[in-house]
């Protein structure tokens, strides 16, 4: 997994490729954390590049955006988010 961070004027930007899975899901959260120890709570998550999301992943996301809501500092917010694709196996 990469993980880019650009902090912008309003939020801070994390740029999210690769995997996010229980090997991985560890490497996100500790960047988000991070940032939020330095008082940033405007977190946009660009998913684009994310090829795989595990429930370790959902875990980590669920987990910062329960941390930036706390006390009304912030928000997490999910951008370039890939259309679902379905598959049939009939």
């Amino acid at each position: 997994m990469e993980i880019i961070i650009t902090e912008m004027k309003r939020c801070v930007l994390v740029s999210v490729s690769g995997r996010a899975d229980g090997s991985t899901a560890p490497d996100l959260d500790k960047a988000i954390k991070s940032l939020q120890d330095n008082g940033h709570f405007r977190i946009v998550l660009d998913m684009g590049g994310v090829t795989f999301l595990s429930s370790a992943g959902i875990g980590v996301l669920i987990g910062g955006w329960k941390a930036s809501r706390r006390w009304n500092r912030g928000d997490v917010r999910l951008a370039n988010l890939p259309p679902r694709s379905w598959t049939s196996s009939s």
